[in-house]
């Protein structure tokens, strides 16, 4: 059955992290010494291109001046110190710099966009500034910074003299209305001091000359009212509770004024009595005819007790909620009485007050205004006072919101040409090329098996063709380890694991045979999967298990190599038993024991034609059915079948074929044009195997059982 749960879907991009791990497996050697030479030589060309650069700094120190912001009226205002120091880099200070000799001596060709990235501010901390201007040629880099430090101090004096003038125009505006003001206010006082000369004295037997009374009332009438609000917040909390009487219904309270009553007492009684003849009789059993009618009674008596116990839980929550709702009913409507008399109250003090007010004012208010005024023209004076102080102060003074001083490199011999460049060694530089230059094979590793799309991983096949995984097959020891250590430990443990592996396909192929003798080939899409690694250690299993005689045929008459493994000579084969030059050559002339019990192997022979036309004629198949008789099992080690057209006549003589698949060398393509092109040829595509996974992978996933042979 077809896994649905794969690392690939049909028509998308291989996993990332598959082909990462792949390219660490594949490519991590060469990549890592190809990234070294790469670094190094953008090390080097890093070094031979890089140009240090100079900081030329000149130090100001922007403090605000407290002095004028006080004149200015401004206590809260702050100082922003990158509106002064901004200028340094646009465009009309640095113009001025493009006619000075001693810039164009250096750099005839600088530009006004070249002393725009030259030329920036840096806070140095606190109040303490640096104009800096950096450049390759240290000596242009300090007569720019003095100089445009300078051009910078000009344009921040006329600012200066500016934000003196204008203080000076705000103070005279000040002088001014504070004048005006003085003489209004002494008019309006010699006017009310004429009207009151002219007027008739008025009764000095005044209500309340003093208005004591009328702060007395008004002390009451605060008490009062506050009075008034908590009984108004009185009579919302108890018409609330009025609304909510049943809602509010405490069960509890009632609980034993229920439980007390003469006709729950006659009933407990009664149960009582039930409950205690039910004991005297209960040696009788519990079917006797008198002890069934006491329990009658009892569960009757219960029932009853339950019924009369609801019926006057109900009557008294009633009697409770009505007498709650007539109580709180007579609270209400005393708080309302109570309300209304002390609105009327209020009434009554809020009309004697303002009598009282409207007295105070007739006879007051005359003598209040005048006094009034009096104030206000003293502070209007005072007022006047202060301003001409203030101009007189600003009068003969340099005064702005900010003070700027120049502190030199060195003295005041001006900006010192620097010595050290910025960066004593391009580390940044070499960062930033030596780490792409490092990566760089790793990419083109990485873009080389998307391309590719190698198999790593089983699942990676199962969106592609429809066959089944019967098995994977461990690595074989032998690829990474010399055979003068295969005596040890490690090396045997690890043969047994490789050994286990295949006897784990062997023992799925034999059992999902339709018939006995079972002919089956193995094959591959491409050359130098291990196809023929895996036939001819699937015979040998075969051969091991007693499962019968087996053959191993090595029908890849291109690049035999069977002979080779078994160190059989390279006599008649296959190729010779199939030319039909010679009729008389039998089995035993082309068949080759091996030391190996039950194991015989049919060599490729020697190729004289087409390797197509010995397959495509009868003898192939007469000779398929000749050794079908001798041998229980037969495996054929057929050509790749995208390299060699006989592969598929190979293979459709054959019961069932087996698909060799290696590890991080077949790729998904090849594997699907080989598995549909089986397919339309009629091949029986039993499954495939995984072959190639690593030792410790195997190990972790299928697990290890070793086994002790005494």
């Amino acid at each position: 059955m077809k896994n649905n749960t794969s690392i690939n879907k049909p028509g998308t991009s291989p996993n990332v992290q598959v082909l990462a791990k792949l390219v660490l497996r594949k490519w991590s050697l060469l990549a890592i010494v190809s990234g070294l030479v790469l670094a190094a030589v953008a090390a080097v060309i890093t070094i031979w291109v890089w140009e240090p650069a100079y900081d030329a700094k000149q130090f100001v120190q922007i403090r605000q001046n407290r002095e004028f912001i006080a004149l200015d009226n401004q206590p809260n205002k702050k100082m922003d110190p990158k509106r002064y120091l901004a200028p340094i880099s646009s465009e009309p200070l640095l113009r001025e710099l493009l006619s000075e000799q001693a810039i164009i001596e250096r750099r005839p060709s600088i530009q006004i966009e070249d002393l725009q990235k030259m030329v920036r501010y840096e806070p140095i901390g606190g109040e303490l500034y640096a104009i800096i201007c950096r450049d390759h040629d240290p000596e242009l880099a300090a007569i720019v910074s003095g100089m445009a430090t300078n051009e910078l101090l000009n344009e921040i004096n006329e600012d200066r003299q500016q934000s003196l003038e204008n203080l000076r125009q705000k103070i005279d505006k000040k002088i001014l209305t504070a004048q005006a003001k003085v003489n209004t206010l002494s008019n309006k006082m010699r006017d009310l001091n004429a009207a009151r000369m002219l007027s008739e004295p008025g009764d000095t037997t005044q209500a309340d000359p003093s208005g004591a009374i009328r702060l007395n009332r008004e002390s009451k009438l605060d008490t009062t009212k506050d009075s008034l609000e908590m009984m108004e917040i009185s009579l919302t909390q108890k018409k609330l509770s009025l609304e909510q009487a049943e809602e509010k219904f405490d069960e509890v309270v009632i609980l034993p004024v229920v439980n007390s009553s003469p006709i729950l007492a006659a009933i407990d009684e009664q149960i009582r009595t039930l409950k205690q003849d039910r004991a005297g009789l209960i040696r009788l059993g519990s079917g006797h005819p008198t002890v069934v009618n006491i329990n009658d009674r009892l569960v009757r008596a219960q029932q009853n007790r339950i019924g009369e116990r609801a019926a006057l839980m109900e009557t008294t929550k009633e009697q409770w909620i009505a007498s709650t709702q007539s109580r709180l009913t007579q609270e209400i409507k005393l708080l309302e009485f109570n309300i209304s008399r002390v609105k009327s109250g209020i009434v009554s003090d809020q009309s004697e007050i303002a009598q009282l007010a409207n007295e105070f004012k007739e006879t007051n208010d005359l003598d209040f205004e005048i006094l009034q005024l009096g104030w206000e023209r003293d502070r209007a004076a005072e007022n006047l006072s202060y301003w001409n102080k203030e101009l007189s102060n600003v009068s003969g003074k340099q005064l702005a919101d900010f003070d700027v001083t120049l502190f030199a490199s060195a003295g005041d011999i001006g900006v010192l040409t620097p010595i050290k460049p910025v960066e004593e060694y391009p580390y940044r530089l070499l960062v930033i090329a030596c780490v792409p230059a490092f990566f760089l094979p790793f990419a083109l590793a990485f873009l080389w098996e998307y391309k590719l799309q190698r198999v790593s991983h089983p699942e990676q096949i199962q969106d592609h063709i429809s066959s089944n995984l019967l098995g994977e097959v461990a690595d074989l020891p032998t690829r990474s380890q010399s055979p003068s250590r295969m005596s040890s430990r490690r090396i045997t443990k690890q043969l047994r694991l490789y050994e286990e592996s295949v006897d784990n396909l062997s023992a799925i192929m034999m059992h999902i045979a339709e018939k006995k003798p079972m002919v089956f080939s193995v094959t591959s899409a491409s050359s130098n999967e291990g196809k023929t690694t895996l036939s001819s250690q699937l015979a040998i299993s075969s051969a091991r298990s007693n499962f019968g005689r087996t053959l191993l045929i090595d029908a890849d008459l291109r690049s035999p190599s069977i002979h080779r493994l078994f160190d059989l000579p390279m006599k008649l084969g296959l190729a010779d038993a199939l030319s039909g030059e010679t009729t008389d050559i039998g089995l035993d002339d082309i068949i080759c024991n091996t030391q190996i019990e039950n194991l015989d192997v049919l060599a490729a022979g020697k190729l004289k034609s087409s390797p197509r036309r010995y397959f495509s004629g009868p003898l192939w198949h007469q000779l398929l059915e000749l050794v079908r008789e001798n041998y229980d099992y037969i495996v054929i080690d057929t050509p790749p079948v995208l390299a060699a057209s006989e592969s598929l006549a190979i293979s459709k003589e054959c019961d069932q074929t087996l698909m060799c698949i290696l590890r991080d060398v077949s790729v998904t393509d090849s594997v699907k044009r080989a598995y549909e092109r089986l397919t339309a040829a009629d091949v029986n595509v039993v499954g495939y195997a995984f072959s190639g996974v690593p030792q410790y992978e195997y190990a972790i996933k299928y697990g290890s059982y070793e086994y002790n042979m005494s």
